[in-house]
């Protein structure tokens, strides 16, 4: 077979779902294992469902993940156009050549009759399927209802009886009874073409060597099959990627949590972490002793990794735990330019006026903290808002402690700043001078700045609040200290 080519084809019909994603993911992953091109093409066909909205929003979440396409949409290419709606006359075309061939017919029935059939199939304990009421009409007959102004759909013709058997890639042989599935629409009668159809036309014109996708696809294989050989085509390779579920089993959906892209990007999730979590949802990499955490992969790290035959095909599990986990890891690993580029709030807080230093030590002192993007921001009311806590300071209106606020403000007038070595110089001279010692020592001083009996530990408030603003907060606690 050609050099690899492989594409994402998905419906613009909605937020693209971290399944969709993950097909992206393999696709993409495979295409540069194998040093091929990874096409995405843009199936738009639904036009009661299909919106430029969903375009936008896949292209942004695919951007986002850096799953960038060598072909497709802004890309260009020699085998486009790459969205199905600018592609009606090549559907035509060949579907005018299954009619030549025999090998597909009109077919008139309404959806009412349809519906009929499907009903009595049920009731007779048959599995529905078309009847093949329009396979043998005659041109006189087909002629005769297209004059009547029926616009007929067309259906493929498919053998009464025999296997269609393949080697999927991942599940390997994989066979089915065509006798079972009845003849199917290739073109609606409102002139629309079928997903089995387009998607065999535009992957074979298209050039795709292997066709990876959700095993929700499976069933839809032996008719995409089938008309591949009836318009002369060469077959791909199959292969047919595990379903994600949710933690208890169940397939994905809104009540397990955040389930597309976007809202995980909105809930601060970082593309790297999300990239990384995906790859391992029905791969593993393989085993790698020497590393601490063997699944943290730079996404380099796995494309050499990559392989189809370490794809599962089982289900996999969408563990949330461990992808907050991991995205937490991600982000603390962040250079504090890297975070304040995607935290724009930093620079714009009124807290920090724009103070570069001010926010290094911030990111400084609450990194540790940070799992998710809104985390950075979510402590600077903790610095920032402070009101004297009378209930916390009144068991410390003591002239010990009295003696503790002055001689801090003493010891600290002559400095600019305070860094971690000047606070522990401080606080052993404080406790030198005023005989205080553990939490009789810090945890009045710890009140006096944050007003709080919880927060960030009493070193954050030294090193990232100004000096001038840290002796403002003892100077009012003291006035209220020495109040009778």
């Amino acid at each position: 077979m050609s050099v690899v080519r492989v594409r994402f084809a998905p419906s613009p019909t909605g937020l693209l779902h971290v399944g969709g994603a993950r097909t992206a993911l393999f696709n993409y992953l495979f295409a540069r294992a194998c040093g091929g091109t990874y096409i995405l093409r843009i199936e738009d066909t639904d036009k009661e469902r299909s919106t430029e909205e969903s375009v936008k929003d896949l292209l942004k979440s695919l951007e986002w993940l850096g799953l960038l396409w060598d072909e497709g949409p802004g890309k260009g290419g020699d085998l486009g156009p790459y969205f199905q709606t600018e592609r009606f006359d090549l559907y035509n075309e060949h579907i005018d050549k299954l009619l030549e061939a025999g090998s597909a017919y009109p077919c008139f029935c309404t959806p009412e009759d349809l519906e009929r059939e499907r009903a009595d199939a049920l009731k007779n304990g048959q599995t529905p399927k078309y009847s093949g009421r329009c396979r043998d009409l005659s041109k006189q007959d087909i002629q005769k209802k297209i004059d009547s102004g029926i616009t007929p759909s067309i259906r493929f013709k498919i053998p009464l009886d025999g296997e269609i058997v393949f080697e999927d890639l991942i599940h390997g042989e994989t066979r089915f009874d065509s006798s079972l599935m009845g003849d199917f629409v290739i073109k609606r009668s409102n002139g629309y073409p079928t997903y089995n159809f387009t998607c065999v036309v535009d992957d074979a014109l298209m050039k795709i060597t292997h066709v990876l996708r959700g095993d929700d696809h499976l069933s839809n294989t032996p008719k995409q099959i089938m008309l591949y050989q009836a318009l002369g085509f060469e077959l791909p390779l199959f292969g047919h990627l595990s379903m994600i579920l949710g933690e208890d089993g169940s397939r994905l959906s809104k009540r397990h949590g955040a389930t597309s892209v976007e809202e995980f990007r909105e809930k601060g999730y970082l593309p790297a972490a999300l990239t990384n979590f995906l790859s391992l949802l029905g791969w593993s990499p393989p085993d790698r002793e020497t590393s601490e955490n063997p699944e943290l992969l730079t996404m380099e790290e796995i494309i050499s990794f990559f392989s189809l035959d370490r794809v599962s095909k089982t289900a996999a599990i969408l563990n949330r735990e461990k992808l907050d986990w991991m995205n937490g890891v991600y982000l603390r690993a962040l250079s504090d330019e890297e975070i304040i580029e995607l935290v724009p709030e930093l620079k714009r807080s009124p807290f920090f006026k724009d103070d570069a230093d001010m926010i290094h030590r911030y990111i400084s002192a609450t990194r540790d903290y940070y799992h998710f993007l809104g985390d950075v921001i979510a402590r600077i009311d903790d610095f920032s808002l402070w009101v004297i806590n009378k209930e916390l300071l009144t068991p410390f209106k003591t002239s010990a402690h009295i003696l503790l606020a002055e001689n801090f403000l003493t010891l600290t007038a002559e400095k600019d700043s305070l860094s971690i070595n000047d606070a522990g110089g401080l606080f052993k001279e404080l406790s030198k001078r005023t005989e205080l010692k553990g939490k009789d020592l810090y945890h009045p001083i710890r009140y006096m700045l944050s007003g709080k009996e919880e927060g960030p530990e009493l070193i954050h408030f030294l090193t990232v609040l100004p000096l001038k603003e840290i002796r403002s907060r003892i100077q009012n606690s003291l006035e209220f200290l020495r109040e009778s």
